[in-house]
C-alpha cells in the first residue's frame, strides 16, 4: 500500500518516489551537498541530527554518520524506526519507517547502514526571500537545549521562510557549531511575531573586532499554521519597505 505523503498545509505539490535510481539520486543528492539531516525516532520527543555520507545503489542502503545528541545512538542499535528530513537546493527529502542494519560500516566509525526506503517524498520549497529587520524594531530571540546549561539571547537580524539570522554578544562558549539543535527556541518580532519552535544552527562565526557572534538558525519541521504565520509576517515587512520606498 503507498503510503500518503507527510502531512502539510503549506500547499506546495511534492512527488512520492517509489523506484530504487529515483531514491537513490535523492539521497545522494543529500550526500553531495552534506546537507544536514535531522531524525526522529518513533516514541523519542528529542530532534537529532545526522549527515549521508554515502549512497550505495548497489546494495540499496546509504550510511549516516553517528546521530547527535549522542544518546539517540544507542535506541538506534535497538532497532527502533525513525524518519529522517533534510533539505538541499530549496528541495525538502522525507523519508520514514527507516531501521539501521549495521553498526561501523565500511571501516567507518561511529556510522549506521541504512536499507533503502521503500518511498521518499521530494517537495520543492519556494524560494525563500530573506527580509532584514529594522534597529528600532524589537527582535529578541531566546535559546535553549539539553546540551547547554544556560540559554542564549540574542537580536534577530532578518528572517526568510526557512529560517533567521542572529547575532550574540561575544564570544559564545562552548562555542555554536553547524548541526547544533535548540528545541526550545523563542522569537519576539516587535510583538507581531512570536513563536515557540525548534532551531538548528547554520555557520555559525565569532567576529573579534566586534566582539559578537553571528549564525543562521533553520526552522525545524514548522506546522503548517506557524509557516503561514511566519510568511505572513515576511509579506507584511515586504509590503512596509516598498510603502517606505515610495514615500522616500
Amino acid at each position: 500500500m503507498t503510503p500518503a505523503p507527510p502531512d502539510d498545509s503549506s500547499g506546495e505539490a511534492g512527488e512520492l518516489l517509489g523506484e530504487t535510481t529515483e531514491i537513490y539520486r535523492t539521497l545522494r543528492a543529500l550526500q553531495l551537498s552534506r546537507s544536514l539531516v535531522t531524525l526522529r525516532i518513533e516514541g523519542d520527543s528529542q530532534i537529532y541530527s545526522t549527515m549521508i555520507l554515502l549512497c550505495d545503489l548497489d546494495n540499496r542502503q546509504f550510511i549516516m554518520d553517528a546521530i547527535r545528541p549522542e544518546s539517540g545512538n544507542q535506541r538506534l542499535q535497538q532497532g527502533v524506526s525513525f524518519a529522517l528530513t533534510g533539505f538541499y537546493e530549496g528541495i525538502q527529502v522525507v523519508c520514514k519507517d527507516n531501521r539501521i542494519s549495521t553498526t561501523n560500516p565500511e571501516q567507518l566509525d561511529n556510522a549506521f547502514s541504512v536499507p533503502f526506503p521503500k518511498f521518499v517524498y521530494r517537495k520543492q520549497r519556494r524560494q525563500a526571500y530573506r527580509t532584514h529587520l529594522p534597529g528600532h524594531l524589537v527582535r529578541e530571540i531566546h535559546l535553549s537545549g539539553q546540551h547547554r546549561e544556560k540559554p542564549l539571547t540574542g537580536q534577530i537580524t532578518d528572517i526568510s521562510s526557512t529560517g533567521i539570522g542572529c547575532e550574540f554578544s561575544g564570544n559564545i562558549k562552548p562555542e555554536l557549531k553547524t548541526g547544533e539543535i535548540f528545541d526550545n527556541a523563542t522569537i519576539n518580532i516587535n510583538g507581531e511575531l512570536i513563536l515557540s519552535c525548534c532551531l538548528i544552527v547554520r555557520q555559525p562565526r565569532h567576529i573579534a573586532r566586534a566582539e559578537i557572534t553571528q549564525c543562521g538558525l533553520a526552522f525545524d519541521n514548522l506546522t503548517g499554521p506557524e509557516q503561514k504565520k511566519v510568511e505572513r509576517y515576511i509579506a507584511q515587512l515586504q509590503r512596509q519597505a516598498r510603502r517606505r520606498e515610495r514615500e522616500s
